[in-house]
């Protein structure tokens, strides 16, 4: 396998920059934050016709400050949340679950910063496009940009652990990130220390959690999740998957077979969404199924291209 593995990235590299890394990253330990696929600490804004696999959270700042087309929809229970059409999951306020789980994306956060970058800082250009990466940890002074139209790679097996240090991440319109051979969204990392800005039509994969803003632009499509330490501020039209599932567990890193035996079953008992939940959601109005299907087909089509 492990052989077979390096002959496709031989090959590869006579194609395209491909960049391999000794020391492999570990995937930091999400806990609650396992179960959100938006969250902010501020504010949470969307346009409309959006589609959103999993819970939405904010904390400390109040529920009021998620905004919805055309507008939440208040469910009174013991914890503060309250749900959407548009948020196939819940949305919560203030409480015992948003307030662990901004801790826990917190620490996620700073621990994937303490990791040290593999080949130095600085080693690769800062400007994505066409660039393939093998999984591993890499760390630039600056700011990070993938062109309009353009495509990072990141190829690897199943349970290839990447994660990216930056100042900012910015990705033009209809810029896509590929992922390759067993590579999975819930095992990449993108960490800026200040904003994620996701150009019009951006197809984006990977868990983000960023020290400022997130912007994802309209029309986008995330497989993954995006937290932020201030505002979450969310386009038109945008599609947000976890096909993957939303987390790996805690301290997986790459070997040559990929994830051990006890890695697998400790990753099948992380945390999922709160599927009653969900599926109360769903049920909610013919219209909301009609609306879903409708995005799900999207989704299809955004896959296929």
């Amino acid at each position: 396998m492990l052989s077979a593995q390096l002959a496709i990235f031989t090959a590869l590299a006579a194609l395209t920059p491909v960049h391999a890394l000794g020391l492999l990253g570990i995937a930091p330990y999400m806990g609650t934050a396992c179960q959100y696929i938006v969250f902010g600490t501020s504010q949470i804004t969307t346009g409309e016709s959006g589609h959103f696999d999993g819970h939405f959270g904010i904390s400390p700042t109040t529920i009021e400050a998620v905004t919805i087309p055309p507008g939440l929809v208040p469910v009174p229970l013991s914890d503060s949340w309250t749900a959407h059409p548009q948020v196939f999951g819940s949305i919560y306020g203030p409480g015992a679950n948003a307030d662990s789980a901004r801790q826990d994306f917190i620490n996620a956060y700073n621990y994937a910063w303490s990791q040290p970058p593999t080949e130095g800082e600085n080693t690769f250009s800062p400007v994505l496009s066409g660039q393939t990466f093998l999984p591993g940890v890499y760390r630039w002074s600056g700011n990070v940009a993938l062109g309009a139209s353009q495509t990072v790679t990141l190829t690897g097996a199943l349970g290839s652990v990447f994660i990216f240090q930056s100042v900012s991440l910015t990705t033009g319109a209809f810029s896509k990130v590929k992922l390759q051979g067993g590579v999975t969204a819930n095992s990449v990392f993108w960490v800026p220390s200040s904003t994620l800005g996701l150009g019009a039509f951006t197809q984006f994969a990977g868990i983000s959690m960023t020290g400022t803003a997130v912007n994802v632009g309209a029309s986008s499509t995330v497989d993954g999740s995006v937290f932020a330490q201030s505002a979450v501020n969310i386009g038109s039209g945008v599609v947000m998957t976890n096909d993957s599932g939303l987390c790996v567990a805690a301290g997986t890193s790459l070997t040559a077979s990929g994830l051990s035996t006890k890695a697998k079953r400790a990753a099948k008992l992380a945390p999922r969404w709160d599927r009653d939940v969900v599926r109360s959601s769903k049920r909610s109005t013919k219209a909301s199924k009609a609306h879903s299907n409708s995005r799900r087909a999207h989704v299809q089509h955004v896959k296929r291209n």
